[in-house]
């Protein structure tokens, strides 16, 4: 009989002892003495000893020392999985979450640097990100939007966003803008909530784009911006429950048809999954309230979703790209408020056997919602 022994300390060892199969086919075998101490490494096919191992610190996941890790400035040591996952600040070399990064001039940053730099080139026009007015409601409810328009990679920023307010407030306010660091040189174009007809109407969303592109700024043709639209949860109902049940409903049918949905925001999948991401329907199993239950859980650890929970007034609908195109503007707000009026039409059961012709048949009146449906081959 063939007789083996512990790879590490030599004693003998039984057939049935800790065995792993390195590269030339061969067992090599531990003894129970040395196991505890020891730690097997599949990238290598050899035992390496606990103390040579170092850990991720995001993921935690142990580190061999045959293997790579990274290490940024402040001493962060990540795996090559989480390394592939992350961004470096371009000032400070810090590891950044996807979800911490900030943009500024082409630059990635982290929010330290990115305050240092804002205060050195700091605005004059523009609030910063978390500035919130107070609210002035134009036009007569119950469906009140608040327009979120990103725009980028322009000249003259703040002369531009001067040119915009003076002609948007020359009365009451109606629009200002904000900073945001998910932009390069840009920003955000900001509504007071206000039904759809007044903003078709008498909101100068059209002149307000003419200015942005006479600037050269742009929406669509960025990978950075896009077209949030917030509508007051109080559209939904009286009561908390009424809101939270025609909410459900309005997220279900985003995910029901969420094909047509990527088709109609002009994103692609990748932008979708970084700033507007599904929650993920099982269309044969799920129901509407498994549906929000998941979600609501799910938009707590981040705002990244096609529909967005995260705020106590509002809900916010983040699908849609960027746009200075006033027609396809016009349509994005008609068909929110097509979503919402079905939401509030149908029962529950018609919701989820509901199909996309009887969702589309519903905005007939919406003559730019069917130029773009028409166009965009979604009729």
């Amino acid at each position: 009989m063939k007789i083996l022994f512990c790879s590490e300390c030599g004693n003998v060892v039984s057939p049935e002892s800790e065995s792993y199969e390195n590269g030339n086919l061969e067992q090599i075998y531990i003894c129970e003495e040395c196991s505890p101490q020891y730690t097997w490494c599949y990238d290598c096919s050899e035992f390496h000893s606990n103390e040579e191992y170092t850990y991720c610190d995001w993921c935690d996941e142990p580190i061999a020392p045959c293997q790579r890790s990274h290490r940024d400035s402040s001493g962060t040591r990540l795996c090559d999985d989480c390394y592939d996952r992350c961004r470096t600040c371009d000032d400070c070399g810090m590891f950044l979450n996807r979800d911490d990064v900030y943009r500024y001039s082409g630059d990635t940053l982290c929010e330290s640097c990115y305050d240092s730099i804002r205060n050195d080139d700091s605005s004059d026009v523009l609030f910063s990100y978390s500035y919130k007015p107070y609210a002035l409601f134009y036009g007569s409810g119950p469906v009140f939007m608040g327009v979120e328009l990103e725009v980028d990679d322009g000249e003259d920023r703040d002369r531009c966003v001067r040119e915009i307010l003076s002609l948007a407030n020359t009365d009451d306010c109606m629009l200002y803008a904000k900073e945001d660091g998910s932009l390069d040189y840009g920003f955000e174009i900001v509504s007071m909530p206000a039904t759809l007809e007044y903003h078709l109407s008498y909101f100068p969303w059209l002149k307000t784009m003419e200015i942005a592109k006479r600037y050269n700024f742009r929406s669509h043709m960025t990978e950075t911006c896009g077209l949030h639209v917030h509508v007051n949860r109080t559209a939904f109902g009286s009561s908390f429950e009424e809101q939270e049940f025609g909410i459900a409903k309005l997220m279900y049918m985003v995910e029901l048809f969420w094909e047509q949905m990527v088709s109609f925001s002009r994103r692609t999948y990748k932008q979708l999954e970084q700033w507007a991401n599904r929650y993920g329907l099982e269309i044969q199993t799920e129901k509407v309230d498994s549906l929000y239950k998941k979600a609501c859980i799910d938009n707590q650890q981040k705002r990244y979703y096609a529909i967005n929970l995260q705020n106590s007034e509002t809900v916010e609908v983040r699908l849609f790209r960027g746009t200075l195109k006033y027609s396809t503007f016009s349509a994005t707000l008609q068909f929110v408020q097509l979503l919402v009026d079905i939401a509030l039409k149908l029962s529950l059961t018609e919701v989820q056997a509901l199909t996309w012709p009887e969702l589309i048949n519903e905005g007939q009146d919406y003559r730019e919602l069917q130029d773009y449906l028409q166009n965009r081959g979604l009729i």
